[in-house]
């Protein structure tokens, strides 16, 4: 939930008063990855076989925010952020995957 607050935050625009909320550094990359490895997380929970189809789908989202903001915001499509988009959605899968595993785990023991 915190990775959603902070993309929320981050893309939040007003357009008609010229607001545009910008970060830098970490806080740019953190703002990239966290929502998309949450997103990530939710649907490998979700669809528990089909993690390369999350990472596909959740990389496809990334470059469509990309794109929207190129669109709409007239700022340059950033292929690093869609990079930090994807490094966040392998780590969420991957974390996805290793909270199966030990919930698996704990019913073979029981």
């Amino acid at each position: 939930m915190l990775g959603l607050c902070i993309v929320c935050a981050t893309i939040a625009r007003v357009s008609s008063s010229g607001f545009h909320f910008k970060t830098y550094g970490i806080t740019h990359d953190l703002a990239h990855a966290a929502p998309f490895g949450t997103l990530a997380i939710f649907l490998v929970l979700g669809w528990p076989r089909r993690p390369i189809q999350v990472l596909l789908v959740v990389g496809l989202l990334g470059t469509g925010t990309e794109w929207y903001e190129h669109l709409f915001d007239n700022a340059p499509v950033e292929r690093a952020d869609v990079l930090v988009d994807m490094l966040g959605a392998i780590l969420g899968v991957a974390l996805a995957l290793l909270m199966q595993r030990r919930g698996k785990r704990k019913e073979l023991s029981r």
